[in-house]
C-alpha cells in the first residue's frame, strides 16, 4: 500500500499540472459537437463544465477546456471561476495572466445565420466584462494588449481586449443546405462572413469554419489552437483560405479590409466596424440592419400567429351535427346500394332486351327502358341510368 504522504503528493502534483495547463474557454451553440470532433471530449449541460484533455494523440499538449452551455446571466456569472487568482502574495495578477495565456473559442451556429451577430455580441460582451473585472482587481500596469507579428493595417486590433479570440463557425454544412433549399441566398451568407471578418479583424481574432461533413476542418482548427497555445512564436504553416464557408480559415493577423471586400466591393468595412463598436455600447442599428438583410427565422411572428380561429361553441356543435347527419345519409345510401334487390333489378332489366316485346307495365322505370330501346343504335343502358330508374320506380310505388 503506498505511503499516504506520497499519495497525497502525487495528487497535488497532478492538480498543479492540470491547473498549470493552458486554458481554453468555449462558449456558444454547438460546442458539444465541436469538442467531440476536436479532441473527443464530452461537454455536459452544467453551468460551467471542465475537462482536462489533450489536443494531440501523443498527449504532449494537455489543455484545460471550460465550456458554458448557454448565455443566460446566471451561467455567464460563473465564467470568472475558470480563472481563479492564485493565492500567492507574489502573483496578485495571476487571474489576468491566465486569461492572456488562454484562448477563447466563440462558437457561432451558422445553421441560424439570422442570429449569428446577436450570438457574437453576447459572448464578446461577457469576455470584455471578464477582463475588465480582473483588471479592476489587479495593478493597472499588468494589463497588456494583444501583439501581432504582422504590421497593423486599417481596422486591425482597434478593440484590444488583451486576450486571444477565435470565431468558430459550426454547422457550415447546414448553412449550405439552407442555400439549396432556397431559404438563404449565397450573397446573404457572404454578407454574414464579411461582417464577422470585419469584427474579428477589429479584435485581432481568427475565423475558422468547421463541419462534421469535412473532418479536415477539425484538423485545421486543432492545429491552429495548438499553435496559439504552445507555438505562438513560430509561424503557422497552414494556408489561409476564404474560398468557402466550410473551409474558411482566417488566422489572426492575416486579414485586411481589402481582402474582405473581395467578396463584395460595395461592402464598406469601415462603416461596419464603426457600427459594431456602436452596437457593443448599446447604440446604433447594426443588428436590426443585419436582421433585415438575413431571412427571418423559422419561428417568425408571421408563422407563429397563423393560428386556426376557434368557432363559437354553439356554431361548432351545429356544424358537428350537420356533419353527422351527412355521414348518416351517406351510410344509408351505401346500405341501399348494397341491397340484393339492386343487383337483381339490374340483371332483370338487362335481360329484357333479349325477350319477346310485350306491353310494359306503365311506370317511369319501364318508360326509361322503352325509350332506350327505341333510340337508334342504342346500346345496353348505363348502370347509372338503370339505378336511377330503379329508385324512381320504388318512389312511385
Amino acid at each position: 500500500m503506498p505511503d499516504a504522504a506520497a499519495l497525497w503528493a502525487n495528487l497535488l502534483e497532478s492538480a498543479r499540472a492540470q491547473d498549470a495547463a493552458p486554458r481554453t474557454v468555449v462558449p456558444g451553440t454547438g460546442k458539444s459537437t465541436l469538442l467531440h470532433g476536436l479532441c473527443g471530449a464530452e461537454s455536459n449541460a452544467s453551468v460551467l463544465s471542465y475537462v482536462h484533455t489533450s489536443l494531440d494523440k501523443e498527449q504532449l499538449h494537455n489543455v484545460g477546456i471550460y465550456t458554458l452551455h448557454s448565455s443566460d446571466d446566471a451561467v455567464l456569472s460563473t465564467l470568472p471561476y475558470a480563472f481563479p487568482p492564485v493565492e500567492r502574495g507574489d502573483a496578485p495578477s495571476a487571474s489576468l495572466e491566465r486569461m492572456r495565456n488562454a484562448v477563447f473559442l466563440l462558437v457561432l451556429d451558422t445553421s441560424a445565420p439570422w442570429s449569428v451577430l446577436a450570438q457574437l455580441k453576447v459572448w464578446l460582451a461577457s469576455i470584455r466584462s471578464l477582463v475588465d473585472t480582473a483588471h479592476a482587481d489587479d495593478a493597472p500596469s499588468v494589463r497588456a494588449d494583444m501583439r501581432t507579428q504582422s504590421p497593423l493595417t486599417d481596422g486591425m486590433l482597434t478593440t484590444n481586449l488583451g486576450v486571444r479570440l477565435v470565431l468558430v463557425l459550426t454547422k457550415t454544412d447546414a448553412a449550405a443546405a439552407l442555400v439549396k433549399e432556397n431559404r438563404v441566398r449565397e450573397e446573404q451568407l457572404e454578407y454574414m462572413v464579411q461582417v464577422l471578418r470585419t469584427v474579428a479583424l477589429a479584435y485581432g481574432a481568427g475565423v475558422l469554419g468547421t463541419s462534421q461533413a469535412h473532418p479536415a476542418s477539425m484538423d485545421t482548427l486543432r492545429s491552429y489552437l495548438d499553435h496559439l497555445l504552445f507555438s505562438v512564436a513560430l509561424p503557422w504553416d497552414e494556408h489561409a483560405s476564404s474560398a468557402d464557408l466550410a473551409g474558411l480559415c482566417i488566422p489572426a493577423g492575416w486579414d485586411s479590409w481589402s481582402k474582405i471586400q473581395v467578396l463584395d466591393e460595395s461592402f464598406q468595412c469601415d462603416a461596419y466596424a464603426h457600427a459594431w463598436a456602436e452596437a457593443m455600447e448599446g447604440r446604433g442599428t447594426l443588428l436590426d440592419a443585419h436582421a433585415d438583410k438575413m431571412p427571418p427565422p423559422p419561428t417568425s411572428a408571421a408563422h407563429m400567429h397563423s393560428e386556426v380561429p376557434m368557432p363559437d361553441t354553439q356554431a361548432f356543435l351545429a356544424q358537428l351535427r350537420a356533419q353527422q347527419s351527412s355521414s348518416e345519409a351517406a351510410a344509408s345510401l351505401q346500405s341501399t346500394l348494397d341491397m340484393p334487390a339492386v343487383g337483381a333489378a339490374i340483371a332483370a332489366q338487362q335481360d329484357m332486351r333479349l325477350e319477346t316485346p310485350r306491353k310494359p307495365r306503365r311506370s317511369m322505370h319501364n318508360d326509361v327502358l322503352h325509350a332506350a330501346r327505341d333510340t337508334p343504335n342504342a346500346t345496353t343502358p348505363k348502370q347509372t341510368e338503370v339505378l336511377h330508374s330503379f329508385f324512381q320506380s320504388r318512389t312511385s310505388q
